[in-house]
């Protein structure tokens, strides 16, 4: 396996990670805001199966994937793609965007502090409400660490599904879970 596929194995390793701590709303960041007149969360809340592509240190790879939407408020939702988060803001009746989160560091059998920060991310459904398509932009890696990407590695991912359960508040949140061949499996969590 080269360096950039095994790389790409502990990004999704990680990534398929659920814990019940969470990771955090970055510092410096000030959360989007809707102005919208009523609630429009139902329309993005469940769990939704699809195909997650990452690409991440020069390597790309798809894999079928869950993603979990809750509601966490009024025209707030909350996906669960690492560490329970990120939270999002519906800002349009077919949009939300998030605010940028720091997962939880993962220990996996050959990254042992790997840290991933999902910087922006932004959500679509299609017309119908049948389709949701969802970015997320951001990094991860470890500084320093022997078995590790660089940490800032850029890292980009893609969601497409369809909503194969209809959600309600405080459902189980179940993360992305793509399924790796020969990734390594958390050690720890």
């Amino acid at each position: 396996m080269t360096r950039l596929a095994v790389a790409l194995a502990v990004v999704l390793a990680a990534c398929n990670t659920s814990s019940s701590a969470s990771g955090s709303v970055c510092s410096d960041t000030a959360p989007p805001s809707s102005d919208l007149p009523s609630d429009e969360t139902a329309a993005f809340v469940g769990q939704w199966t699809g195909t997650l592509t990452t690409s991440f240190g020069g390597a790309e790879e798809s894999r079928p994937a869950t993603l979990t939407i809750q509601r966490s408020g009024e025209n707030a939702l909350a996906l669960d793609a690492c560490s329970g988060g990120p939270p999002a803001v519906v800002t349009g009746a077919l949009t939300f965007q998030t605010v940028c989160w720091q997962c939880l560091p993962v220990n996996t059998a050959s990254c042992p502090q790997l840290s991933v920060k999902y910087e922006s991310s932004a959500g679509t459904l299609s017309a119908g409400g049948e389709t949701l398509e969802v970015s997320l932009t951001g990094t991860a890696g470890a500084k320093d660490v022997t078995g590790c990407p660089a940490l800032d590695t850029p890292l980009v991912q893609s969601f497409s599904g369809t909503r194969t359960t209809a959600g309600r508040a405080g459902a189980a949140a179940t993360g992305f879970a793509p399924a790796v061949e020969g990734a390594a499996e958390p050690a720890t969590r």
